[in-house]
């Protein structure tokens, strides 16, 4: 083998041009699927960053006759805490639910990203805070629920990562929170859409207690506004729990005036995180695979072509004793020496491709923080190298120790012109290289036409010259809708006459950002149950000030907020009774608005 080793340098040496060629190509190819594979490797194939990931589930509420509208729901309170009493199949069930809150105090005033979580909802991720405790159970319940867990990147950014933080209180919405923990600096939880299958994505700053009250306990019907995982116990099947979950929910249907049926939901929580990127993502690694295949193909067949010049060279070889063995091995030899400093290089250009992926990667791809090249990564690139080097390197292997000396040494016999067995290889090759690549042409052509008719697709409001801007009121200081009312109507007074402003308005949530507030339609004595009622995604907007203000026409949502529109800002209490979806519980307010002016 070290014969053949150097025997192989000693050859390249004197053809620099075509080892360039087939090195540069190869680490182009390889680079490209490692580089992709990372991506995979992050996002679909590593575990979940959690303890036992695989006994993680998330769960949703299902009513089947609101199914042709919402397949599944989030869940109730009252029935979560139905779950945990009475269901043996989970080790623990935690629940949570975003939402909003205005940091303030030392420096510049920051809205967070934070969720409130029931107090086991850590110990069921099998995540301990690198600084102090996580919640205690007597903290869920309002009153005590002032306290606070921050993340790492928020305790570095604005608390230049004090030790001394455990202890100290923080503003939060003008209340004071007790600050009790710090998570550790690579925990990672579930983003918003991810669990509650809303429009938002942010990553979370900051974790605060349920802070649920008696009266919430006490009504089995009520709003489906959270997020749930559970922790199944050792041996217990996700269809063992499901089962019990739905004897439970039979029994709570029994329960409700209206007879509501109920049912369960149940999926693994990494399937939940990242199913919805499963097929793009395969479809891209199949994409740059086939690259690579067409890159095998065209090597072959540049190395059968030059096979057929060493013809002679192979045949001397034969007459000196050597073995078809070893002529095999010597010209794979060379094709995988070609093939693993290719997949060098291709790994260093796999490392810029990540990071150039990461930056392009579209915001609601989960997991981009785990993208990295790892070991597996590094094996996947080794594996391929390997691989690509026997597939281009094994035909013209086999050419070469096929030669006949004795016709290859006769005298006068200096032709290195293939016979018609060697060029309908050749043929063959370039056909399928050809079938390959028009297959990745067309697949490409339909992909960026559907695109760029989706992009001319009328969206029903123009994004031309708009900004946007995300406003939190503090309930301690606004408490009530007048006050409200007339903060909305200073910030509009004080922007419309601003210099190149042709309109302003505002609205509660912009268009594209899922449901942030469902809820059930009637007119005035509709005696209907609630379930049997239609139910609209609503956006609470000010009047139309400018018939500029193209952003506000959104086709087909007049009818379903028209009732709104007259009482735009009042924000009225959410009912106790419905089966809506996202709805502030009552007593809270409607924290995030949302403004906009055309310039």
């Amino acid at each position: 083998m070290w014969h053949d080793l150097r025997y192989t340098l000693r050859g390249l040496s004197r053809e620099r041009g075509f080892a360039f060629v087939v090195v540069l190509s190869l680490a182009l190819g390889i680079g490209a699927n490692t580089a992709i594979f990372s991506v995979v490797n992050g996002v679909l194939l590593r575990p979940l960053p959690y303890r036992d990931p695989e006994r993680l589930v998330s769960i949703r509420e299902v009513i089947p006759k609101l199914a042709h509208l919402y397949p599944s729901l989030p869940v109730n309170l009252n029935h979560y805490f139905e779950w945990r009493k009475r269901c043996p199949a989970f080790e623990s069930l935690a629940l949570m639910r975003p939402s909003s809150l205005n940091l303030s105090g030392a420096g510049e005033p920051e809205l967070l990203n934070s969720a409130s979580i029931s107090a086991n909802t850590f110990h069921v991720l099998g995540i301990q805070p690198q600084l102090g405790r996580g919640f205690l159970d007597e903290e869920d319940v309002k009153g005590h629920d002032h306290v606070a867990i921050l993340t790492d990147s928020l305790w570095k950014r604005r608390f230049s990562a004090d030790r001394a933080i455990i202890g100290r209180k923080i503003t939060l919405d003008g209340n004071p929170y007790l600050v009790v923990g710090v998570l550790p600096a690579g925990f990672q939880f579930p983003r918003q859409n991810e669990l509650l299958a809303t429009g938002a994505s942010n990553r979370l700053d900051v974790f605060t207690p349920l802070g649920y009250t008696q009266e919430d306990l006490q009504e089995i019907e009520g709003d489906f506004n959270f997020a749930a995982i559970g922790r199944l116990r050792p041996g217990v099947a996700p269809q063992q729990a499901l089962a019990a979950l739905n004897v439970i929910q039979a029994e709570i249907s029994s329960r409700i005036p209206e007879k509501l049926e109920l049912r369960v939901f149940m999926s693994s929580l990494q399937e939940d995180i990242v199913g919805h990127s499963r097929r793009g993502l395969l479809v891209l690694l199949g994409a740059v695979g086939a690259v690579l295949l067409i890159l095998c193909v065209n090597l072959a067949n540049l190395s059968l072509a030059r096979a057929a010049g060493r013809t002679r060279e192979s045949a001397i070889r034969t007459a000196l004793g050597a073995g078809r063995g070893q002529l095999v091995r010597h010209a794979l030899t060379e094709s995988m020496l070609l093939s693993l400093v290719g997949g060098a290089l291709g790994i260093a250009l796999a490392w810029w491709g990540v990071q150039a992926l990461l930056v392009a990667a579209p915001v609601d791809l989960p997991r981009l923080s785990e993208v990295s090249l790892d070991g597996r990564v590094l094996g996947f690139a080794l594996l391929v190298s390997i691989v690509t080097g026997l597939v281009f390197g094994i035909l013209p292997a086999l050419r070469s120790a096929g030669a006949q000396p004795q016709e290859a040494l006769k005298s006068g016999n200096y032709t290195t012109t293939e016979g018609r067995r060697g060029v309908r290889l050749r043929n063959v090759l370039i056909g399928l290289e050809a079938a390959l690549s028009a297959v990745l042409l067309i697949t490409a052509g339909l992909l960026m036409s559907s695109f760029v008719r989706l992009m001319r697709v009328d969206k029903g409001f123009d994004i031309q010259r708009v900004l946007a801007v995300e406003l939190s009121m503090p309930s301690t200081r606004y408490t009530e809708d007048s006050q409200r009312a007339a903060f909305y109507e200073r910030v509009l007074d004080k922007t419309r006459p601003l210099p190149g402003v042709l309109s302003a308005s505002f609205v509660s949530a912009l268009p594209l950002q899922g449901e942030t507030w469902v809820d059930t339609v009637g007119t005035e004595g509709d005696q209907r149950p609630d379930f049997e009622r239609p139910m609209a995604n609503v956006r609470f907007v000010s009047p139309i000030i400018s018939r500029r203000c193209a952003f506000l026409s959104v086709r087909g949502a007049c009818s379903t907020i028209a009732s709104a529109i007259a009482r735009w800002l009042s924000f009225r209490k959410a009912p106790r009774k419905g089966y809506g979806r996202d709805r502030p519980r009552s007593g809270a307010t409607c924290c995030t608005t949302t403004s906009w002016w055309r310039s």
